[in-house]
């Protein structure tokens, strides 16, 4: 079986850190960016799953979604703890999916589950 490889994107220090350590534990490879433009510098890296913040300096969660669908079609989970019904409209839309804080282990587990699962046929 491969092991999942999830790219967390956050402009909170440590709250990168604390996703990468839930990701650890939970059994996957985690990589961790600041904001949105250096995920999108490193995205030709092998990356199953995408974790972003909805809010961060210079691009919001959901066009950092937008530009990731776009070039890798791989599914995206936008962490927040905080969403207008707008907001969450536009999140779905995208085909990404919508993470709410605070989490602990078993939402992150949850979350992850439903953004991977094959889409039915």
């Amino acid at each position: 079986m491969n092991v999942l490889n999830v790219l967390v994107v956050d402009n909170d220090t440590q709250f990168r850190s604390v996703v990468v350590d839930l990701l650890e534990n939970l059994g996957y490879r985690a990589s961790a960016v600041a904001g949105g433009q250096a995920a999108l510098r490193i995205l030709d890296l092998p990356f199953n799953l995408v974790l972003t913040s909805s809010r961060m300096l210079f691009m919001t969660g959901e066009e950092l979604a937008q530009q990731i669908q776009a070039q890798k079609g791989i599914p995206v989970i936008i962490m927040t703890s905080f969403l207008t019904e707008e907001e969450k409209l536009a999140i779905t839309e995208t085909g990404s999916f919508i993470l709410m804080k605070p989490f602990g282990l078993e939402g992150l587990r949850e979350a992850i589950i439903q953004a991977t699962l094959p889409p039915p046929p």
